[in-house]
């Protein structure tokens, strides 16, 4: 699991004060533990840049407030549009994508060495067989019958093949209930759901199970929200 390090220096900053008072979290030690969730997450994605989409999943809100509100922070700067979605580059990032990238390069390479150094050691000590190394001596020994070939491996009968969100998808009736026990807005989740995955190219074996897992993440981020929100009048330093 990857973390994130947060700098002491960060809770002096004004920008995180500036974008706490935006975003109503009240307080700036709030509004850097949101950006170290941000910061994560493009660790994870080997990227500096997010759509309104990926904020909205990160921050469990509404994305174009989220990204306005890097915005004006001075914690994102604007991209260029990709695919009619609007992306900011999140700050901060600089030698956090950086590291995970190349412990996940180096240890691709090292399964390539290791695998080259057991495929080696796995070859016999001599190449030659006697009759080999001694050319002028005949071996009467027959040659030896050729291993049978290995049987067929079993193809799993259960395995269902990924593929992409389909465009008629909808949630089911148990998707409801579960929205409504959790106090979640159904239609506004779908919605996040669908503008997550779509942006992202995802597949899933079933998108059902992946939108209860979805619902369930929503439910925590809310419930940790709410126990973080600040109780009664908090005063605001501009």
């Amino acid at each position: 699991m990857s973390r994130v390090n947060v700098d002491a220096q960060a809770f002096l900053d004004s920008r995180f004060g500036v974008l706490g008072h935006i975003m109503g979290w009240g307080r700036a030690e709030f509004a850097v533990g949101m950006m170290a969730r941000l910061w994560l997450e493009c660790t994870l994605r080997e990227t500096e840049v997010l759509s309104e989409a990926e904020l909205s999943f990160a921050w469990n809100c509404d994305g174009a407030e989220a990204w306005n509100a890097l915005r004006d922070s001075r914690l994102g700067d604007p991209q260029l549009m990709q695919n009619n979605r609007r992306m900011i580059r999140v700050k901060g990032c600089k030698g956090r994508t950086d590291w995970l990238a190349d412990k996940r390069k180096a240890g691709r390479k090292g399964g390539k060495k290791s695998r080259k150094h057991t495929e080696i050691q796995a070859k016999p000590d001599s190449a030659y067989s006697d009759s080999q190394a001694n050319p002028k001596q005949e071996s009467n020994t027959p040659a030896p019958a050729p291993a049978p070939a290995p049987a067929p491996a079993l193809r799993s009968m259960g395995g269902a093949k990924a593929h992409a969100l389909p465009k008629a998808w909808q949630p089911t009736e148990k998707h409801a209930a579960r929205c409504e026990k959790s106090g979640l807005d159904l239609a506004e989740q779908v919605e996040r759901f669908q503008d997550h995955h779509l942006a992202r190219g995802s597949t899933m074996k079933d998108w059902g199970r992946a939108f209860n897992t979805w619902l369930a993440n929503a439910k925590k981020f809310a419930d940790r929200d709410r126990a973080s929100a600040p109780r009664g009048p908090q005063e605001v330093m501009l």
